[in-house]
């Protein structure tokens, strides 16, 4: 008898620590979401409803999350923000009849995916009450160029979106490979390169991307030629000594051209981002609107303010 509740008390212990195991290797779905006032940023919200990362999309989103520290945050105080920090800045004007609020996301879950964005839209039309304007949010709609270059690539206008962040952040990562990743392993591969991501101004985006693809153009056949070389060598027998040394040459000069060249970008960001400071501290101290409204045609002086689609990303 004892010996069978004992064995009952063992399955009972391996079932629990089973189901505990089971709870500590769960992945959090989490869905990248962009948000279009303008200013535009990037939200990656997990299914729980709380901010992962956030980042700026263009210069003037750039400028509103310059005070802003959102990881952590719940989505809901997280928009509150950042239409906080958007209408001091007069990127949104309350006075308005209406704001146009364009907003998209991609997730590893769809199911979360559709929850996500009808609570963030939710969120984005609280946000606004508390600064007493009215949003008129709609899901983004892409111009011509940006639908062209993404199906150019094989994919999405959002997902060709989120694999540039995911380029920016990792150094090494090709677009052969980011096009071949699925949604859950672009998200990581953005989360894995946040810190670096960050640290470049959205608005040299583009500028950088091709700067580095020029340095892969230059370095990554002659690697792979190398490789092939090598892997002949061995198969017929012979020396690969020199081979390898040849490869790892030119993979230590493709890191450090690679480095110098995101350490080039960091330090530009940094003088970009002391400019936009001191153009945002001049805003909220009642000078003169920022210089880009124009540019990004979005308007605080008319009846209604329109969203700008010339954001960088």
């Amino acid at each position: 008898m004892k010996s069978t509740k004992l064995s009952r008390g063992l399955a009972v212990i391996a079932l629990m620590a089973g189901a505990l195991a089971g709870c500590a290797t769960t992945e959090v779905a989490e869905t990248y979401v962009t948000i279009d006032i303008n200013p535009s940023v990037g939200l990656m919200i997990n299914e729980d409803g709380q901010v992962s990362l956030a980042h700026a999309l263009n210069a003037d989103g750039e400028m509103v999350m310059l005070q802003l520290q959102l990881e952590g945050k719940k989505a809901e105080a997280a928009m509150a923000e950042i239409v906080g920090e958007a209408t001091q800045l007069q990127f949104i004007n309350p006075d308005a009849t209406s704001t146009s609020v364009q907003i998209d996301c991609i997730g590893s879950k769809q199911t979360v995916q559709t929850r996500t964005r009808n609570e963030v839209e939710a969120h984005v039309n609280a946000a606004f009450e508390g600064v007493m304007a009215q949003a008129q949010v709609q899901t983004r709609a892409y111009d011509d160029s940006e639908t062209s270059e993404a199906q150019h690539k094989g994919t999405n206008p959002l997902r060709w979106r989120l694999m540039k962040q995911a380029m920016i952040g990792n150094d090494e990562l090709t677009e052969e490979e980011a096009l071949a990743m699925d949604t859950e392993a672009l998200l990581a591969k953005v989360k894995a390169g946040a810190t670096q991501m960050k640290a470049i101004a959205s608005s040299y985006g583009q500028e950088f991307l091709e700067a580095r693809e020029a340095i892969h153009d230059e370095y990554l056949p002659q690697i792979q030629a190398l490789r092939q070389a090598i892997e002949e060598a061995e198969a017929a027998g012979s020396s690969t000594e020199d081979l390898e040394a040849q490869l790892a040459a030119l993979e230590t000069a493709m890191r450090d051209a690679l480095k110098a060249l995101v350490d080039d970008f960091k330090e530009r960001t940094v003088t970009a981002r002391e400019q936009w400071q001191t153009m945002a501290e001049g805003i909220k101290a009642g000078g003169s609107s920022h210089e880009s409204s124009s540019e990004t045609g979005n308007s605080t002086g008319n009846q209604s303010s329109e969203v700008s689609t010339a954001v960088v990303w």
